[in-house]
């Protein structure tokens, strides 16, 4: 080591040593239960689906129409929220409530984005 600096061969060597230490296997398994649990879930409700009588087709579809539309109006309720928040603390911070351009901006936030 010159000059408090470590040399290329000290990192090398420090990694090595970490990297014995590091939990790269529990990584590993983590991801690969991820995919299993991506995969095997939506497999086995397709074949219960599949298996299914059609009335209780019928009753599992409209649970899942039902989380759609639930997820669709959360999604646009947080993006609702998220330009509010952001033409107010962020393109109209420092102005002046009284101000004409504010209003301006406010009109121009109001109006349909087609």
């Amino acid at each position: 080591m010159q000059s408090g600096r470590p040399s290329m061969m000290d990192v090398l060597l420090l990694d090595e040593v970490c990297s014995v230490s590091r939990p790269g296997k529990r990584r590993g398994l983590f991801w690969k239960t991820l995919l299993g649990l991506s995969v095997g879930f939506p497999l086995a409700v397709g074949v219960k689906y599949a298996t299914a009588e059609p009335r209780q087709r019928r009753r599992m579809r409209i649970v899942v129409e039902g989380f759609g539309r639930f997820c669709r109006s959360l999604s646009v309720g947080i993006f609702i929220s998220v330009d509010y928040w952001w033409t107010t603390n962020v393109a109209l911070r420092g102005m002046d409530e009284v101000r004409s351009m504010s209003a301006d901006v406010c009109v121009c936030v109001h109006q349909s984005r087609h």
